[in-house]
């Protein structure tokens, strides 16, 4: 992709057409990946997208400024996230920190305090 972005017009609507390459899962639409800033292996699947950054590194630029790929959860994903942890029992406390820390630094990155 990343030989690609500069010179083909066309690249965004193929990807957004069929998808994001995504190796060991094939081709992802771009509405089921997201960019997390945080890293917390498993996270993005937990909310049933998978997650770009570990794939493709150096192109948070082509894929969330340009073709539109969500860099942030909601607080209610967060949630679902949590109850779902909860529900499912056995959880690691380390797993249900991290989940806390990448809600926390998702919420913090979109909203202003003003002092």
């Amino acid at each position: 992709y990343r030989a690609l972005t500069p010179n083909s017009c066309d690249l965004d609507d193929e990807l957004t057409r069929n998808g994001v390459f995504v190796d060991g899962v094939g081709d992802v639409p771009i509405g089921n990946c997201i960019w997390l800033k945080t890293h917390c292996p498993g996270f993005a699947e937990l909310i049933g997208k998978v997650n770009l950054r570990p794939w493709y590194p150096d192109l948070q630029h082509f894929f969330v400024d340009r073709l539109g790929v969500t860099s942030g959860i909601s607080a209610t994903e967060c949630v679902e996230v949590l109850r779902m942890l909860r529900a499912k029992g056995g959880r690691r406390p380390s797993e249900i920190l991290s989940v806390a820390a990448v809600a926390y630094s998702s919420i913090m990155s979109t909203v202003r305090i003003d002092p």
